[in-house]
């Protein structure tokens, strides 16, 4: 029970709980832009995989993945892109923060008490890092960010380290 509390400290609990809101906003963002623009376009995707059930010749079967592979990966660098948009947008907004951070009291600074300008390029780095990693890596990123987060002692990321950056929480107002 020990070892427990100590792995979910506060600040690690309030740092998922900034993602899972972010990742609320996200979803909401994609679904505006998919009924504005039509983009991402999953459903597209999905249809696509949907053809493969049928049966067909070896080399149809062949040509209907690969639109279904090319469906997929259109509708999730979409997603990626509008991923770094909004994040890098709501972090230079709100300085430092994103909605759930903004929510949860949270805020990424300078571990090294940079100026302003530098921290501010810092995040932005970070976000493109880190979306980079998800769009190589598909998903594994997310998975390697909560085992880092969980083992390092100062609850920061790999991408974190990498960039200079840190998640504090503010003061109580």
């Amino acid at each position: 029970m020990e070892t427990l509390k100590r792995l979910f400290t506060k600040p690690r609990l309030l740092r998922l709980a900034a993602f899972g809101i972010d990742l609320l906003v996200f979803v909401l963002i994609l679904i505006l832009s998919t009924n504005l623009t039509g983009k991402p376009d999953f459903i597209s995707a999905q249809r696509e995989m949907e053809l493969l059930k049928q049966p067909s010749t070896m080399e149809e079967a062949e040509a209907q993945m690969l639109r279904a592979v090319d469906a997929f990966n259109d509708a999730y660098t979409t997603s990626l892109l509008i991923w770094i948009g909004s994040e890098v947008l709501f972090q230079l907004i709100f300085q430092g923060q994103t909605v759930g951070k903004k929510l949860c009291r949270l805020r990424i600074v300078s571990a090294k008490g940079r100026n302003r300008w530098i921290t501010m390029l810092c995040y932005t780095l970070r976000t493109f890092l880190k979306v980079f990693l998800l769009y190589i890596l598909r998903g594994l990123p997310f998975v390697i960010a909560l085992i880092y987060l969980f083992a390092d002692s100062d609850n920061r990321t790999g991408y974190d380290r990498i960039c200079g950056t840190k998640v504090i929480e503010l003061p109580k107002k």
